[in-house]
């Protein structure tokens, strides 16, 4: 394209070279020549140009440009070592599989991150590996992988981060129910000061109780002190906690109190709420307790336990004697609870098929597998935590890194899962109820093999991604090549239109100038004859004078005898003629309009063989970029089906996750089921001894009469004689003694998601 833009510029200045020299044309050419000339390629400078474009990527936020280009850098040849003294200054194929390790940590592609961070901390450049080892240490909490964690902590250097590695290690060993190593582990992270020593305090206050649940009385009191700092989400985590673990010591005004300071719209505020209202029943405020059940079943439908809190508030009514509005609830969780049981038993494969289609392509499957998130038992930790641009450039630059902070207050709640799952389709849910989106985890959930294929799907779509950008971007600099070429050939055609022109004017110029010369060229003729025949035919005086000075001048010696003087004033007379400026420039004009017609002719060819010239510039880009573009498709079609498989691996999986969690919560509807069916038989039987009674009586009877019934309906006994969640306790996970209690509860370990 640069030789055919100067060929374009050379032809435009056509009219003026023509006016030249050969000797300055010549030289012109010579010139335009010289400049299409290529310098040789320097490989390793080009790397070093490549990976400084994409550290400004990645410091740009630009994540998948500088992916893009550091994967393509990467499938070249090894580039050889630049020598002598550059060898200090440009960047080399290490430090482009460091960037390349970045970006891909960056986008969560866990496992392709450390495979690049292992091959730059076995050959260098040492400064990374700090950095690096950190890095690795939090791919591997949040992939799930807590031995290796556990692997990287015991060979790794010294903690230079602050505490953040103590952290993780801490949790890790909480995960493998290591806690001896988590509680020393939290401890060194509490003595690292902020910004994690409150949550690792917080950590060490659930372990404590893990190991030993008898110092319940001195685990509230570090709690309650750690409320009083905390901020956000994480001091209603620590409230809730409270909460819970006064309702197990049975300090249920203690239990009230710390659940009334959680946010009321905060995501914790659901089982808030419910722990609230246990307290309350539990401290015989049946009448508040009645009232915040019922809150909970009209502000969280979705969540497992409204119809238990839908039962608990019936039951409360019973007990205040309010029969009526009891059995009317009762048979309203009866019905809906029918209703939604025959949706879940009649559930096919398709319906849970497009409920998993729907949570994929939303990209919203991975808050199933969240651990416990009405307790905010889940730090979202972010694929660009470890990442900061800071301390990339300060690596980059050789000076010493500040390791990565990491803010450990992004909890995950139900909140985030109320707004996530708000994406997916209406439709999918009307098939199968979106309840079971927030029900616990099957007891086969499979979380690690689930992030497998999660990693593949985002492998997949940035590959799709990155596909799909270079066929736009190649179809776009097709397009701009052709509309270049296309312009210039105009521009020559705009060209040629003009030399037409010109052609036409010297056509009809020559014409009126050829009958002007002939007209010149008959008057000289005939004024050269009218001089002559009047000098010869002029009678007496101008013959006899003429032939007088002629013998005067020849006895002189002035003339050469034999002259003739009519043929002299001939010739005097044509040199007369010639000397008149209408004749003189008569030559003149005919050597100028020859050579005109000759550099016209020669623009012509020019702009001729130019446009061939673009014609088969146009036909080869057409040609290059129909193959390019044939093989861009291809590449981009086989992307798309490389995503397709990982979206139909993750489908399987979280379709098995749905059908199991369908299958539970079937069984809790049908407890639940029964519990009504039994309360509106209740309510009926009391409405009939009521009737029998006198006016007045009914209310005490009817509340010492169901009284007793209650512990046979929602609230079976537990560790303390009854349990927060007693229809739900065998559908809880990573529960110790007293399943479902706030206690058991509030040492669910946190797991790390991406």
């Amino acid at each position: 394209m640069r030789g055919l833009s100067l060929a374009a510029l050379a032809l435009v200045a056509l009219p003026l070279q023509a006016q030249q020299s050969p000797t300055a044309t010549s030289t012109t050419r010579m010139t335009l020549a010289d400049t299409s000339l290529t310098p040789p390629i320097d490989p390793a400078r080009a790397l070093e140009a490549e990976v400084r474009v994409a550290l400004n990527d990645l410091l740009a936020n630009r994540t998948v440009s500088a992916l893009q280009r550091l994967q393509w850098l990467a499938s070249l040849p090894a580039t050889p070592s630049p020598t002598g003294s550059s060898t200090e200054t440009l960047r080399g194929r290490g430090d482009m599989l460091f960037l390349l390790a970045q970006a891909q940590y960056r986008l969560g592609m866990d496992s392709a991150f450390r495979s690049n961070a292992q091959a730059v901390l076995s050959s260098g450049p040492a400064r990374y590996a700090p950095l690096l080892n950190s890095q690795l240490l939090l791919s591997a909490y949040r992939t799930g992988d807590f031995a290796r964690v556990s692997s990287l902590v015991q060979g790794g250097t010294a903690d230079q981060s602050r505490g953040l590695a103590a952290l993780v290690a801490g949790l890790a060993a909480y995960q493998l129910r290591n806690y001896p190593t988590a509680a020393t582990k939290f401890a060194a992270a509490k003595a690292a000061g902020a910004p994690y020593a409150q949550y690792a305090d917080y950590m060490d206050v659930l372990t404590s109780l893990r190991t030993d649940t008898t110092q319940t009385t001195s685990a509230l009191a570090r709690l309650e002190a750690l409320a009083q700092t905390a901020t956000g989400t994480f001091a209603d985590q620590v409230r809730l906690t409270a909460a819970q673990l006064a309702y197990e010591t049975n300090a249920y005004d203690r239990a009230i109190t710390f659940a009334n300071a959680v946010t009321p719209n905060g995501g914790l505020a659901p089982l808030a709420l419910l722990t609230k209202a246990w307290a309350q029943y539990k401290n015989k405020d049946v009448a508040g307790a009645g009232q915040s059940f019922a809150a909970f079943a009209d502000q969280y439908p979705l969540l497992p336990q409204r119809d238990e809190a839908r039962l608990m508030a019936a039951q409360s009514l019973l007990q205040l004697g309010q029969t009526d509005e009891a059995g009317r609830l009762f048979r309203m969780v009866s019905d809906s609870g029918r209703a939604e049981s025959q949706r879940l038993d009649n559930k096919s494969t398709d319906a849970v098929m497009n409920l998993a289609r729907s949570l994929v392509r939303a990209r919203a499957a991975g808050l199933l597998f969240a651990n416990d998130p009405e307790m905010g038992k889940t730090i979202a930790l972010e694929e660009t935590a470890g990442a900061d641009p800071q301390v990339l450039a300060s690596v980059m630059t050789g000076t010493t890194p500040s390791l990565p902070q990491v803010e450990v207050a992004r909890i995950i709640s139900l909140n985030d899962l109320m707004q996530r799952y708000g994406t997916v389709g209406d439709s999918a849910g009307m098939i199968l109820s979106k309840r079971v989106l927030f029900a616990p985890a099957s007891a086969n959930a499979a979380p690690t093999m689930f992030a497998q294929r999660a990693e593949a799907v985002m492998a997949a779509d940035l590959d799709a991604a990155i596909t799909s950008q270079r066929l736009r971007l190649a179809s776009r600099n097709a397009t701009l090549r052709l509309m270049q070429i296309r312009g210039l050939q105009q521009a020559m055609q705009g060209r040629g239109d003009t030399v037409a022109k010109l052609v036409a004017r010297v056509d009809t110029t020559d014409t009126r100038l050829r009958g002007l010369l002939a007209s010149i060229d008959s008057t000289e003729s005939h004024l050269r004859g009218s001089l002559v025949t009047q000098v010869r035919n002029v009678q007496g005086g101008p013959a006899y004078v003429l032939s007088v000075r002629a013998d005067s001048l020849r006895q002189r010696g002035l003339i050469p005898p034999g002259l003739d003087v009519e043929a002299l004033v001939g010739a005097r007379t044509d040199s007369l003629l010639n000397a008149l400026p209408l004749f003189l420039l008569r030559d003149s004009v005919r050597i100028r309009l020859t050579k005109v017609r000759q550099e016209l002719a020669d623009s012509r060819t020019a702009i001729e063989q130019s446009d061939r010239l673009f014609a088969a510039a146009q036909t080869g880009q057409l040609t290059d970029t129909s193959a390019s573009l044939t093989r861009l498709r291809s590449q981009q079609a086989a992307a798309q089906s490389r995503r397709s498989e990982a979206e139909a691996g993750l489908i399987a999986a979280v379709s098995t996750e749905l059908s199991a969690r369908a299958t539970d919560l079937l069984a809790l509807l049908q407890h639940d089921l029964q519990a009504a069916e039994f309360g509106t038989a209740t309510a009926a039987f009391f409405n009939a001894i009521d009737q029998g009674r006198p006016a007045g009586a009914g209310t005490t009877t009817g509340t010492s009469g169901t009284s007793g019934s209650s512990a046979g309906l929602t609230a079976p006994p537990g560790a303390n004689g009854g349990s927060i969640s007693g229809s739900n306790a065998n559908a809880q996970s990573g529960a110790a003694a007293s399943k479902g209690s706030p206690a058991a509860r509030a040492g669910t370990p946190p797991t790390q998601k991406k």
